[in-house]
């Protein structure tokens, strides 16, 4: 009947629906975890570069205070 193709129709689009659902909660966790792997290269980042901030400043005082270096 009619009535029965419309619920099985119903019944389709009620399973693609939550198989999209489904597909979205991946994805978001996918996201998450981008995001969060991201921001912890970007710290690391963060750190080299004070790092290296650091060790250019002790070779510009090495080079006018040679006993600086400690040799």
């Amino acid at each position: 009947s009619h009535m029965e193709g419309l619920q099985n129709f119903a019944k389709q689009l009620e399973e693609q629906k939550a198989g999209i659902a489904a597909q979205i909660q991946s994805l978001d966790a996918q996201l998450a975890q981008a995001k969060n792997s991201y921001m912890k290269v970007e710290g690391a980042q963060e750190i080299i570069a004070i790092q290296i901030k650091e060790e250019e400043s002790k070779a510009a005082v090495e080079a006018v205070v040679p006993e600086a270096s400690g040799d």
